[in-house]
């Protein structure tokens, strides 16, 4: 199953890295030997975002999709990314936990257990580490 996977992204890549040189040679009308060092230079230099660019483009001129269905084919990770920061939004929404102070009349004030450990950790920090009060005096 990972062999296959790895065929589609393999793939996937490829499509886009030809649609991206299409894109380069007949909408900006580069030459084809400086388009080939132009696009050995990107590629060795791991810059891809000019060939993603380019299959935006060449799939709405070329392949005829809408604006929407060409940003999907160049950029997937965008619509994972939309779907993960809504899924995040929602969660902080509807977790939020100072939702509670609209229904209740104290507000900001600490429940017996926090006071318990605002408390105790007021101890700790003054004895955290005792060798290193003779260091200080």
């Amino acid at each position: 199953m990972e062999i296959i996977g790895a065929l589609l992204v393999l793939i996937y890549g490829l499509t886009q890295l030809v649609m991206g040189y299409v894109w380069f040679e007949d909408i900006l009308q580069i030459p084809t030997i400086p388009l080939w060092f132009l696009i050995g230079f990107l590629i060795v230099s791991r810059i891809v975002f000019p060939f993603s660019i380019g299959a935006y483009f060449a799939a709405i001129e070329v392949w005829g999709f809408e604006w929407w269905q060409a940003a999907l084919f160049a950029f997937p990770g965008l619509a994972i990314a939309a779907i993960a920061f809504l899924g995040v939004m929602t969660d902080s929404v509807l977790n939020y936990k100072s939702w509670d102070f609209l229904s209740s009349k104290k507000q900001f004030s600490h429940s017996e257990s926090e006071n318990r450990v605002i408390e105790s950790s007021a101890s700790l920090s003054d004895d955290y580490n005792p060798g290193l009060k003779h260091f200080y005096e």
